[in-house]
């Protein structure tokens, strides 16, 4: 019964990959103007507006099992995801201008991304828009807001709802609910906040040796 388990098991990872790699494939290639190789999308389609330009790096991830992310790119704006960076549930990113993100991001549930204020805040003022940059190896925790104009070094680690304005060095930990920085560290040039994404073939092989 047990080895009957482990074997529905790992059928049900294997389908889950298979299907994930091809919902990407025609999700991203639809929607998308450049998308790298071994792209995964977990769970429901996202919601894509592109009418400026989306790149996607190789062994990019959606994972939406019970909400989609919105992605809106406005004439003329431009939004890069890095190498295995990924996105989980009810992430939202609004682009005007640009929204950059490094190799091996990850954005937690329900975070929100800006480049734009969208609209005056006072009378006469104008609509502030700032291009984002988030290094690599960063970690967002889920429920956070990155404002326009905000540089996130690499590595850096933010906390779940925080609100990110301006520049962070790379290292640091930021967390709510005073949103400031409350730690640094140094970040090895050999860390990766991610695996390196891989084939279909070979996540199968692994997920089969693992029985």
């Amino acid at each position: 019964m047990q080895r009957l388990r482990r074997s529905l098991f790992t059928f049900s990872k294997v389908r889950g990959f298979v299907f994930g790699r091809l919902k990407a494939l025609v999700v991203l290639r639809l929607t998308c103007d450049q998308v790298g190789r071994y792209c995964t999308i977990i769970g429901r389609r996202p919601r894509i507006w592109n009418n400026g330009t989306i790149r996607v790096g190789d062994g990019f991830r959606i994972d939406a099992r019970s909400r989609a992310i919105e992605i809106i790119v406005e004439r003329g704006g431009h939004l890069v995801f890095g190498p295995d960076s990924k996105l989980n549930q009810g992430v939202q990113i609004y682009v005007r201008d640009e929204v950059l993100v490094g190799r091996g991001v990850g954005i937690g549930s329900g975070t929100h991304i800006y480049d734009t204020n969208s609209h005056p805040v006072k009378p006469g003022s104008k609509t502030r828009t700032s291009p984002v940059v988030i290094g690599d190896d960063v970690w967002i925790g889920m429920n956070c807001i990155i404002l326009p104009g905000s540089r996130i070094g690499r590595g850096c680690v933010i906390g779940a709802g925080s609100i990110v304005k301006g520049e962070l060095a790379p290292g640091s930990i930021f967390v709510a609910p005073d949103s400031r920085v409350v730690s640094t560290f140094e970040v090895p040039d050999e860390f990766r906040r991610y695996p390196v994404a891989v084939s279909l073939i070979e996540l199968i092989r692994r997920q089969l040796k693992r029985r």
